[in-house]
């Protein structure tokens, strides 16, 4: 088994145990989201609240995602505002549509 064979599959164990729907493109997929973070934006008269986090999804079966592409974490409409990729997954920052 070739190391690529080898953490595809420990990705593929993770996120069928940790991981939680997602809605990208109309679909439901499973990935793993790290926690909603809440963050405040400085603006004038005060702060604007807002969250981020930072979604992990297998390539297999996964849309190609692409940035400024809205999807739904937990519940929150968000967007895509970084994507990094390796030979296995997706690796995506996303923010509230409001930043």
């Amino acid at each position: 088994m070739t190391f690529h064979q080898i953490t595809n599959a420990r990705l593929a164990e993770s996120v069928a145990y940790m991981g939680e729907s997602v809605t990208i493109n109309g679909s439901s997929q499973k990935a793993i989201v790290t926690d909603l973070e809440a963050t405040e934006d400085a603006e004038a008269g005060g702060f604007r609240p807002g969250y981020a986090a930072t979604v992990y999804a297998r390539k297999d079966g996964f849309p190609v995602p692409f940035l400024g592409q809205k999807m739904t974490v937990r519940g929150k409409e968000v967007r895509i505002k970084v994507i990094s990729t390796d030979a296995i997954s997706y690796k995506m920052t996303v923010d509230d549509l409001a930043r």
